[in-house]
């Protein structure tokens, strides 16, 4: 079943709202906004997807993270879930993918991993699967 645009969308933090609206294009389309566990999110738009990440357990303490990749690009998308939590990753070419954990440190952490999203509730799984199917329709 797919998910309404409405249940795809979002409020989110300040730092990583004002950060989109100074990534967007003036002909840019935002049709998915999804928040992870910390302060990172998924953006989809007509033309791409982008991951912003701030804070200081997404490893930008003083910044913010960007990664964008155009739908033409993208390989793959999964959602990982353990018992209560996971996360969510896009492979794309150029992009070199590693087994990623959601309490690992450093490099093997989801929530550093800049193309991924740390996940923590069995609503963000099943939200992020729509965006997986909703990214993947439009790859090719």
């Amino acid at each position: 079943m797919e998910a309404s645009p409405r249940d795809l969308m979002d409020l989110l933090p300040g730092r990583l709202d004002k950060l989109l609206s100074e990534l967007l294009e003036p002909d840019e389309k935002v049709h998915i906004k999804l928040k992870g566990a910390f302060v990172e999110a998924l953006i989809c738009t007509n033309k791409r997807v982008l991951i912003l990440k701030a804070g200081f357990m997404t490893g930008q303490t003083f910044g913010s993270n960007v990664f964008q990749v155009p739908y033409r690009n993208i390989t793959g998308v999964q959602v990982k879930k353990h018992l209560l939590t996971g996360y969510f990753e896009v492979s794309a070419g150029g992009v070199q993918n590693q087994p990623a954990s959601y309490w690992g440190g450093g490099r093997s952490a989801a929530r550093e991993r800049e193309n991924c999203i740390s996940l923590n509730s069995n609503d963000a799984f099943r939200r992020f699967r729509d965006a997986s199917t909703f990214i993947l329709s439009r790859c090719g």
